[in-house]
């Protein structure tokens, strides 16, 4: 049984001395997978990771949407000031306050209205992050126990706070990219837990089990390597 290495913690904005707690360090528990234990702990490890691994999903969808937003608010390029306000809506089709900008410069004809992202009830609620700071989002992603730090200077959450100094544009599209490249890179992260669950129940002749977990690897990182199940 060959399992991949996982390193999700820097997509994640986190380092190890945010954790008090290995049990909420993904990448730890991640390692133990390859280690002389019985199946039967593999799994449940395998689970673990795959349970503190899901709640991130969202989460990423929510902060791409609304720093996608608020570049679209800073642009005075109209071509740019749409596609950002697009991308948004594609993180969250409920980030009405992005829908509602677009659908005030578009003319009766575009047939982005025809779009079921775009069309339907909209309310007029300004669009908000979950986590104001740093130490908010650590208390989400760790829990109680989460040990305050100071954002990884190579994370998104440091370059935004650079941004709220000095109202840069520059830092403000670098905050947009980087938010993205985790995203993109928390996908791959993710396609490996369940990859490697898959693997745990072939070795314990849970085909069906192992087959699913697979096909959310795949959805998730399509090029993730595998032998194929029937």
């Amino acid at each position: 049984m060959q399992l991949k290495l996982v390193n999700i913690n820097q997509c994640l904005s986190l380092t190890d001395e945010n954790f008090s707690d290995q049990q909420y360090n993904i990448d730890y528990l991640a390692q133990k997978l390859h280690e002389n234990i019985n199946l039967e702990e593999k799994l449940s490890i395998a689970n673990r990771c795959i349970n503190l691994c899901e709640k991130f999903h969202s989460y990423f969808h929510f902060e791409e949407s609304y720093f996608r937003l608020l570049l679209a608010k800073n642009l005075d390029n109209q071509e740019l000031y749409i596609k950002e306000l697009e991308a948004a809506i594609f993180q969250d089709p409920l980030n009405y306050e992005a829908k509602n900008l677009l659908l005030e410069i578009l003319s009766s004809e575009d047939e982005r209205l025809n779009d079921h992202r775009y069309i339907g009830h909209v309310k007029t609620d300004k669009y908000e992050r979950d986590f104001e700071d740093y130490s908010q989002f650590l208390t989400f992603a760790i829990g109680e126990s989460a040990m305050a730090h100071e954002p990884p200077k190579e994370s998104y959450w440091y370059n935004f706070s650079r941004y709220q100094e000095r109202s840069e544009l520059a830092l403000l599209q670098s905050t947009v990219d980087i938010i993205s490249c985790n995203h993109k890179l928390y996908h791959g992260q993710a396609a490996k837990l369940y990859y490697n669950r898959s693997k745990i129940f072939s070795s314990m002749n849970c085909d069906i089990l192992a087959k699913n977990d697979l096909i959310k690897a795949k959805n998730l990182d399509i090029s993730i390597e595998d032998k194929v199940y029937v």
